[in-house]
């Protein structure tokens, strides 16, 4: 039985993930990434397009995600989602509301869609799990 209380108990204690993606032929590749979430529970970083792992979504859609605390308790979420690159400007300006809502680094913070889009370096990604647990 999933405990939904504990998982967005970790979710709301936690502000980084491991982000586990592959390429075409399956190579692997996990890489930390800062996060926020909306009330669906899909996870939304920002990240270099050039990234290894940002090419990776790009590739293959399969992600696994952990996110874990060690304090109080020891405590993880381990999920499955399909994962995107945001290239609608509608779901990348409700986006950028959704990540304004959680501090982010400063070399992260998207103050406009000119940001996360064109020729800007960085863009948005969203994760929508299939399972939590």
């Amino acid at each position: 039985m999933i405990d939904k209380a504990r998982i967005q108990a970790v979710l709301q204690t936690n502000e980084n993930m491991v982000l586990s993606t592959a390429n075409k032929t399956g190579t692997p590749w996990v890489t930390p990434v800062a996060y926020t979430f909306d009330n669906q529970n899909s996870l939304y970083w920002v990240s270099s397009k050039d990234a290894r792992h940002s090419s990776n979504v790009r590739d293959r859609s399969e992600v696994a995600i952990v996110i874990y605390m060690t304090e109080p308790t020891r405590d993880a979420v381990y999920i499955e989602a399909e994962a995107k690159e945001l290239v609608n400007h509608k779901e990348i300006l409700s986006a950028i509301k959704i990540i304004s809502t959680r501090a982010q680094p400063d070399k992260f913070r998207v103050k406009s869609l000119t940001d996360v889009s064109g020729q800007a370096s960085w863009r948005i990604y969203k994760a929508i799990p299939k399972l939590c647990m």
